[in-house]
């Protein structure tokens, strides 16, 4: 299954670390850690623009959008 994000709503605009998550239940995982100035903007740029590093594939770590399925953040 794949998910097309159009808009990130949830996230503030504030400092942070976050977590995006893939699978359920007993089998989720974390997918990618990472440290923000603006959250909101930058949750945007791997979920919706796709355009970070990790998610155009010029990194050494990778990040697969449609395998998302939650993001947790800390202020």
């Amino acid at each position: 299954m794949s998910i097309q994000i159009t808009a990130i709503s949830d996230p503030p605009s504030v400092a942070a670390v976050y977590a995006m998550y893939g699978g359920q239940g007993r089998s989720r995982y974390v997918a990618y850690v990472g440290l923000a100035t603006k959250l909101r903007g930058r949750v945007d740029q791997h979920l919706v623009r796709r355009d970070s590093s990790v998610t155009t594939g010029v990194s050494a770590m990778g990040l697969r959008p449609d395998f998302v399925t939650q993001v947790r953040w800390w202020v």
